[in-house]
């Protein structure tokens, strides 16, 4: 401590100076005492733990927007995956299977086709055997679904016609085309809603329909095409159809007639013994 008049260096907290006599109150009050400078230290420490804690709340919820913007780009690729992985399997699902009996009333039906339980579909694509009944057709069999078609041995494969085609035959030697489709169908949906729907969204009139109590088919004519559906309801609440459809001034139009009968007649036989 320093006399502020005459310079002489006094012992610490001292009021008079002892060779001038000066007061020293003002000197006293501007020196610091060991508790100031220790409130000052503490002040200084919690500072610095405040702003360190300030820096690691930042960080943590800087790493916790990382993590969420990883988790939603891999929900994305995941979903992205999925789709193609899907669109993939269904473009394989495509498949003819062989079939050794085509049978021609439902009790031939129920003694042949009993125990049949439906499997996944396989990815090869063997010929459908010729049904020894009738040498005019083969039988498509989709082991997935419990499903059975017969149709015409002309035909051969044609190019799938939307994403609910399962199979597309054309006639090699005609106009004829031919699809068989599924598309999953709603809780309260019959056969007959079915029908009235499909006809309903292409705004025609049909020349002919019929609805049983699981079943429907349904003829009408369009853009110059006749144009035949029969369809059903399976216990996977799946929407099954085939479509036959031709020129209306075709050549082969009595025989096209004879094949849509006779497939009908298939249908309706599977469709029973399912029933029973």
């Amino acid at each position: 401590m320093i006399c502020k008049k005459c310079g002489k260096k006094l012992p610490d907290r001292a009021h008079y100076c002892d060779r001038c006599g000066a007061k020293q109150i003002n000197n006293i009050r501007n020196q610091k005492t060991p508790a100031m400078e220790n409130y000052d230290s503490y002040r200084k420490r919690k500072m610095k733990y405040e702003l360190e804690k300030r820096r690691r709340k930042r960080k943590m919820r800087i790493a916790l927007v990382w993590m969420i913007l990883i988790a939603i780009v891999g929900a994305i690729g995941a979903g992205v995956y999925s789709y193609r992985y899907m669109m993939q399997n269904r473009s394989e699902a495509l498949v003819s299977t062989t079939e050794t009996d085509v049978p021609e009333s439902t009790e031939e039906t129920e003694e042949t086709e009993e125990t049949q339980e439906p499997e996944e579909i396989s990815k090869e694509t063997p010929s459908p055997a010729v049904a020894p009944e009738n040498s005019d057709y083969e039988v498509y069999i989709d082991r997935a679904y419990g499903f059975k078609c017969a149709y015409p041995i002309g035909f051969v494969t044609g190019s799938l016609a939307n994403k609910n085609t399962r199979l597309s035959l054309v006639d090699e030697t005609g106009d004829g085309e031919m699809l068989i489709s599924y598309q999953k169908a709603g809780k309260t949906d019959t056969a007959s809603t079915l029908m009235r729907s499909y006809v309903g969204g292409l705004g025609v009139d049909p020349d002919f329909n019929r609805a049983g109590e699981n079943w429907y088919s349904v003829t009408f004519t369009r853009s110059g095409r006749i144009n035949h559906r029969l369809g059903t309801i399976n216990g996977d609440l799946m929407h099954v159809y085939y479509d036959f459809i031709y020129e209306q001034g075709s050549d082969k139009r009595s025989e096209y007639e004879e094949y849509i009968d006779y497939i009908d007649e298939f249908l309706k036989n599977q469709i029973s013994k399912k029933k029973k």
